[in-house]
């Protein structure tokens, strides 16, 4: 039995770094990293960069909120929240001042020392209505591992 149309309310977009291919843009510089992943609370593939590097997505439809999973060196200083830009139209970007964010300390193996410990933080933007482009821009060093972007358009 078929049963539809089924309406569907939100969708989520996202990027867990297994390459770039998932942004619509980014800056040079951006490096993917898979290796000693204990030190990142066992999650794999991240996207790494410092103060000034970008990553850009689109979504096909409004986005409501982002949701991004960072990870900072403690040996390199506190965190330090990356900027995050919305737009309407791809051309015209503001800053979003809407975000929390909750820190974790994650130490690794006992034998790999403090300078391989790490803070993960979690960050929850609410966006402006009609965002259909996110920027997030880099403050200082940082390993991106998680992207997601819920949104009202099409699942592709």
């Amino acid at each position: 039995n078929v049963v539809g149309p089924v309406k569907m309310r939100a969708a989520c977009f996202v990027d867990e770094f297994v390459d770039l291919s998932r942004a619509v843009a980014h800056s040079e510089g951006l490096t993917l990293d898979n290796t000693y992943n204990a030190r990142y609370a066992e999650h794999l593939f991240r996207v790494c960069g410092t103060t000034n590097a970008w990553i850009d997505y689109a979504v096909p439809g409004p986005a409501r909120e982002v949701r991004v999973t960072a990870f900072f060196a403690v040996s390199q200083g506190e965190p330090a929240a990356p900027r995050f830009l919305a737009s309407r139209d791809g051309q015209s970007f503001a800053e979003v001042q809407r975000v929390r964010a909750a820190e974790r300390a994650h130490i690794a193996p006992p034998h790999a020392g403090d300078a391989n410990r790490q803070t993960q933080v979690d960050y929850a933007v609410a966006l402006p209505e009609g965002t259909r482009r996110v920027k997030m821009v880099w403050t200082r060093q940082m390993a991106l591992d998680r992207v997601e972007i819920e949104h009202t358009g099409a699942v592709r």
